[in-house]
Formats: C-alpha cells, sequence, structure tokens
C-alpha cells in the first residue's frame, strides 16, 4: 500500500467515525434502509440468477459460437454485478479475450428491466409509459456507447478467444460443484449487501446537508441508485426534469453499483476505470435520448 492511499484511508476511518459519532440515528437509518433493501429485493433478485448463470459456465453448457452472446442475454436480464461476475467468470476461465470483456461490461451491466420498470416506473415517476422509457434510454444508451468505444479502440477479436476449459470427466461431483455455486454467490451477495449499506448510509448523510435539492438528488443518485431515485420522485422538480434526471441516474446505475462491479471483476484483468469512463459517457447518452423524446411527444 503506498503512503497516499494509506492517508487517503486513514483520513476516511477518521471521517466515519466522527460521523458516526456525531450522526448515529442518520447513521443508523441509512443502514437499515439498505439492509432491508438488500434482504427484501437483491436477494430474491439477484440469487437465483447468480446460481443459474454460474451452473452453466462451470459445466459449459453454453456452445462456443454463443459465448460472447450469453454475458449480454444474463446482463440485460438480471442487471448488475450479474451481468459483470458473468464477464468475470468467463474471462477467468479463458473462454473470452480480456478486450472483449472490457467493451462488452458496458452492455451487460446495467440495472435490471425488473428494477427498471417496477420500481423506477411505477414508485418513482408514477407512469404506465415512464418505466419503459428510461428503460429503452439506457439500453439504447448502452449499445451506442458500445458502438462508439469498439470503433476508437478497435479492441474486440473473436479469433483471439481462448478454448473453454472442459472440466476433466468425473473430476468432480455434480453435488460439488453446485456447493461450490452457491457458497460463492453468497459471498458475492454478501459483499453486494455491505456496498448497499455503505452507500446508503452516505446517502442519507447527504440528505441532511442544506444544498439545492436537484444537488441532492443527483448525488444521492450518483451514490446509489434507489436513494436518489427516491428523492426525485419526492421532489418538486418538474415531470421532464424527472425523467432526464432519473434517465441519466439509471444510465450511470451509482457507484455502489460499481464497487460490486469492481469486486467481482478485479481478478480477471478488467480495468473499473476504463468501465467508470464508458458508464458516464452511457449517462451523457441516456439523459440526450431522454431529452429528445421528450421533445418529440412535446410537438406531436
Amino acid at each position: 500500500m503506498s503512503k497516499r492511499t494509506y492517508l487517503i484511508l486513514c483520513t476516511a476511518i477518521i471521517i466515519s467515525l466522527i460521523t458516526l459519532i456525531s450522526m448515529p440515528e442518520i447513521c443508523v437509518s441509512g443502514a437499515r434502509y439498505g439492509l432491508i433493501l438488500w434482504f427484501d429485493s437483491i436477494i430474491p433478485t439477484l440469487f437465483p440468477f447468480f446460481v443459474i448463470t454460474r451452473l452453466i459456465i462451470e459445466l459449459n453448457l453454453c456452445p462456443k459460437r454463443l459465448l460472447p452472446y450469453y454475458p449480454v442475454l444474463i446482463g440485460l436480464l438480471s442487471g448488475y454485478p450479474n451481468g459483470a461476475l458473468t464477464i468475470g467468470e468467463l474471462v477467468k476461465r479463458g473462454q473470452i479475450s480480456v478486450h472483449k470483456g472490457q467493451y462488452l461490461l458496458v452492455i451487460c451491466n446495467n440495472a435490471s428491466p425488473v428494477f427498471l420498470i417496477s420500481f423506477i416506473g411505477f414508485t418513482c415517476l408514477n407512469n404506465v409509459w415512464g418505466k419503459y422509457v428510461i428503460w429503452l434510454c439506457v439500453i439504447a444508451a448502452s449499445f451506442i456507447t458500445y458502438m462508439l468505444i469498439y470503433k476508437k479502440d478497435g479492441a474486440i477479436n473473436i479469433k483471439n478467444t481462448k478454448e473453454p476449459a472442459e472440466i476433466p470427466a468425473g473430476s468432480v461431483s455434480l453435488h460439488c460443484i453446485f456447493e461450490q455455486i452457491i457458497m460463492k454467490s453468497f459471498e458475492v451477495l454478501v459483499m453486494v449487501g455491505a456496498y448497499i449499506i455503505l452507500f446508503s448510509i452516505i446517502a442519507h448523510i447527504i440528505m441532511t446537508l442544506n444544498i439545492p435539492e436537484i444537488c441532492t438528488i443527483i448525488t444521492a443518485g450518483i451514490l446509489e441508485i434507489t436513494t436518489g431515485m427516491n428523492l426525485l420522485s419526492d421532489s418538486s422538480l418538474s415531470d421532464m426534469y424527472k425523467y432526464i434526471i432519473a434517465a441519466g441516474i439509471c444510465g450511470f446505475g451509482g457507484m455502489s453499483a460499481i464497487l460490486q462491479s469492481k469486486g467481482v471483476i478485479c481478478s480477471c484483468g478488467l480495468s473499473i476505470t476504463k468501465y467508470i469512463l464508458h458508464k458516464i459517457i452511457c449517462t451523457v447518452i441516456s439523459c440526450i435520448l431522454c431529452y429528445i423524446y421528450i421533445m418529440i411527444r412535446v410537438h406531436l
């Protein structure tokens, strides 16, 4: 650990201790909110996907020709961090290249359609069509970002993909593989829960600061998506601003989701810095697409 990193870590710990002592009720409230969100929504939604997707990878059930598209399908269905987890597993097993995995992250690692359509559409925007607009803006922005960075860096080459690593016959029983998958899935879920609780506490502290409403919403959304969206739904902003900010928050995903993704890709050579830059591009494009939709609808 470098001296600079050590100083930053010590400063963060001191600030955290002072905050916990000076604002215990707010910290407890934020931790409770994050814990309930993790227990009621994240575990039931992600755990089945974690088990099924890892089982498919471990048993080499996905045809080799479909491997570049498999994480895309999983990411679009289950969202983060399962999209990043799937790409990380395929990269570690040599079934897709590091370059390919890096660029697929921007498509595969977004908020799940279940979250966007149910939570964002009904809870936050309270609009029948709003849920689909935000989802389509985020997905379209992801593919546009992918095409932009692909043209710029040109790093995807299917010919460089390694052959899938075969599991020796009879070396490991299916029961043992299943148990290992369950243990690894819970390990990832605990890590996800820890980040959700941490950033929920930070977001609740920011909510107490005397700053403009829109700044509070955007800052909370950058940190943790659900807190930012809840603030947005209760705000006095116009519908146009709500849609655009919602598209931006969902396009970025929040630092909580980014660090969750970092936790599952850090051991396979994928760059979290590049991923953050790609998500920023995706955020801008998502906002622009949402604005275009609003302008078209206004003039119709």
